[in-house]
């Protein structure tokens, strides 16, 4: 997953996000072919449990496309086909 401010488009189910993580862990996905631009979701860092004095590898501190996916699905999911917003 790219780190970098600019992200990397993902298509899911015909629709196109920008993804993109910031510093802190956070990955934002905005919807580029929904209905209300600048809309999206965001995911939180996981947490990883790392012994102190130890540093987490890069695959421990990131999202992996799959989950990334998958959380755009349940969005998907959740929008109200009315409005294009969630419930």
């Amino acid at each position: 997953m790219s780190t970098g401010n600019e992200g990397h488009i993902l298509r899911v189910d015909g629709e196109e996000f920008r993804v993109h993580t910031t510093d802190d862990g956070t990955t934002h996905c905005d919807w580029l072919t929904g209905p209300h631009p600048g809309y999206g979701l965001s995911i939180g860092r996981p947490t990883t449990f790392v012994p102190e004095g130890q540093t987490p590898s890069p695959g421990e501190m990131g999202l992996d496309n799959g989950l990334v996916v998958e959380s755009i699905r349940d969005f998907l999911a959740g929008i109200n086909p009315e409005t294009g917003y969630l419930d």
